[in-house]
């Protein structure tokens, strides 16, 4: 028994630093975890830092192939190299003068390189006395210069312009993209459509806006891509459900980016012409006038008897359009009258029989 005693108690003697080994093991292991938790949060934070970075690098427009060298150094967690520093490039083979950066060098860069992105516009208000003409030219002018029809609008004559008897004039509206290298041959050959009362263009300059956007979709696309890194990398299902949020932003940002510059470059690319034409009896005269003293007047008097033969002409139209009208007022006048003049004569005989009635009772009284 004694012996049995002994042997039990060596057993748990020797158990006892296993035991305790396994706890401590248990316990580092925990530890490891929470150290591993922590490194990838902290690496979601470098990652958001350096995409930042980027972008204000991009942002600040740093030429040609400095900014893919810098971009490439961060993706692979070193820095960039000496090699693809900037270097200060003209268009031209002139150097500046001394004094500024002439000590810098200087290399030729194409122009390409410093193209712009600059949105076109232009307006124009027609006069035609041949609508429907103008109409078909300015089709054929679409399908010549390689544009299309954004927009629009025919209004003409109505039920009420025809009951009252207005000038039944048509306007026309149309929204236009055009290349833009077709854009200036376009508004020159608009004036094939007729008189243009009214022209104007508008540019506007998006390259700042263009390149910004386009700085933030790059960085966009790298954070995607080290987001993906980590996605393969993860053990838990927290910390995939925590990258996989963040890689949802990311995307959405990155479609929202891409939609963005597909807009701007279809706008570059395709410039908007906005043109109005309205139907008219007469064009306006647009060239400069210089009259003498005795042509001004000439020049009035013809405008005055223009004006009076428009007056009695609109006067006369209206006559007879409503000439119905008047008719049926006329008969209804007439008959009104003579309705009129019988209750008159019946009215003075009874007048004159009740005076005769009188004048005969006097002298029988008498």
């Amino acid at each position: 028994m004694k012996t049995e005693f002994i042997k039990l108690s060596r057993a748990v003697r020797d158990e006892a630093p296993e035991a305790a080994k396994m706890k401590s093991e248990a316990k580092i292991g925990g530890n490891v975890k929470k150290s591993a938790a922590a490194l990838l949060i902290a690496a979601l934070c470098a990652s958001a830092f350096a995409c930042s970075a980027s972008t204000m690098d991009s942002a600040n427009s740093v030429p040609g192939d400095f900014g893919s060298s810098y971009k490439d150094a961060l993706s692979s967690g070193g820095a960039p190299e000496e090699a693809s520093a900037p270097e200060i490039g003209y268009t031209s083979q002139e150097a500046p003068a001394a004094g500024g950066f002439g000590s810098l060098p200087v290399t030729a860069r194409p122009a390409e390189a410093f193209a712009e992105k600059i949105i076109y516009s232009a307006n124009a208000n027609i006069e035609s006395v041949e609508f429907d003409t103008s109409l078909e030219a300015l089709s054929e002018m679409i399908s010549s210069y390689g544009a299309f029809i954004e927009n629009s609008n025919v209004s003409g004559a109505d039920y009420a312009s025809e009951f009252y008897g207005r000038n039944p004039y048509r306007s026309a509206s149309y929204t236009i993209r055009v290349p833009r290298e077709n854009f200036d041959a376009m508004l020159e050959a608009l004036s094939r459509l007729g008189n243009i009362t009214y022209r104007s263009t508008y540019a506007e300059n998006v390259t700042e806006q263009y390149t910004d956007a386009d700085s933030r979709l790059k960085a966009r696309r790298i954070e995607e891509e080290r987001l993906l890194a980590m996605l393969e990398k993860a053990d838990t299902v927290e910390d995939m459900i925590t990258i996989e949020s963040k890689l949802s932003e990311v995307r959405y940002d990155i479609e929202s980016l891409t939609s963005r510059l597909t807009n701007l470059d279809n706008r570059v690319n395709y410039s908007a012409v906005y043109v109005n034409i309205n139907e008219v009896e007469r064009l306006t005269r647009q060239e400069p006038i210089h009259l003498s003293y005795g042509q001004r007047i000439a020049e009035g008097l013809k405008q005055t008897l223009r004006g009076v033969g428009n007056f009695f002409t609109e006067a006369l139209r209206l006559f007879i359009v409503n000439l119905p009208v008047l008719v049926l007022l006329a008969v209804a006048v007439i008959i009104a009258v003579a309705i009129n003049r019988r209750v008159v004569k019946r009215r003075r005989k009874r007048e004159s029989a009740a005076s005769g009635d009188k004048l005969n009772d006097k002298p029988g009284d008498q």
